[in-house]
């Protein structure tokens, strides 16, 4: 999973929670249901810094690893053998 995806999984474990709390009395319910939207409101911009941080780490460590197997391949070594990419997203993610 991409780290920009946790807010989307943390609000989708949150939902079951709200849709539940319809079937207690009707203050427990407003109040459970004020607080569970309070707590995942809240939580989805700091959710997001940190899935893009994860994201940019990620890419960052990735890209590094990819460079240093080019740096110490044998001269003359045909690129395919030094690296095998998946698709070609990652190599215009590398240039």
């Amino acid at each position: 999973m991409r780290g920009l995806g946790l807010q989307g999984v943390w609000t989708r474990c949150h939902v079951p929670t709200s849709l539940h709390a319809c079937c207690r009395g009707p203050q427990g319910n407003l109040k459970l249901r004020t607080r569970t939207t309070n707590v995942t409101l809240g939580l989805l911009a700091p959710l997001v810094l940190l899935g893009g941080a994860v994201s940019y780490v990620r890419l960052e460590w990735w890209s590094k690893y990819v460079l240093m197997r080019y740096r110490t391949a044998a001269p003359g070594l045909k690129a395919r053998r030094i690296y095998k990419f998946l698709d070609p997203k990652e190599v215009r993610m590398m240039c």
